[in-house]
């Protein structure tokens, strides 16, 4: 009788920084039973969770202000953006740079004060 080596773990698993990835791997699978499930189960699962572009710019100039890096740019280019994107999508949300930026300087200045006391 011979003995065949299985290793338990696929490799494709052990890369794999998450469930979404190795069912993506899987969904790829040369096995057609495999790829239908995987596709199937994929479908079913809710998109994954991302914040709000507003909330991403926020936290990003809270980042940059004290630094003095907080430009319109460089938050663009942290999201990925450029800055007419940006503009876009703050204005389809009702929202500015400048108005954000304007609540950023206005926390930042409230909580200097509270500290100097």
């Amino acid at each position: 009788m011979r003995t065949v080596s299985v290793d338990p773990i696929p490799s494709f698993c052990a890369t794999s920084a998450s469930p979404h990835g190795v069912a993506n791997a899987l969904a790829d699978a040369d096995d057609p039973m495999i790829r239908t499930y995987t596709r199937r189960f994929l479908r079913s699962l809710p998109p994954p969770h991302t914040r709000d572009v507003v909330d991403r710019v926020r936290e990003l100039v809270q980042l940059l202000l004290p630094l003095r890096r907080c430009t319109m740019p460089r938050v663009a280019r942290a999201l990925g953006v450029t800055q007419r994107t940006l503009r876009r999508l703050l204005a389809a949300r009702q929202e500015s740079f400048a108005a954000i930026v304007d609540d950023a300087r206005a926390g930042l200045a409230e909580r200097y004060v509270a500290t100097d006391r």
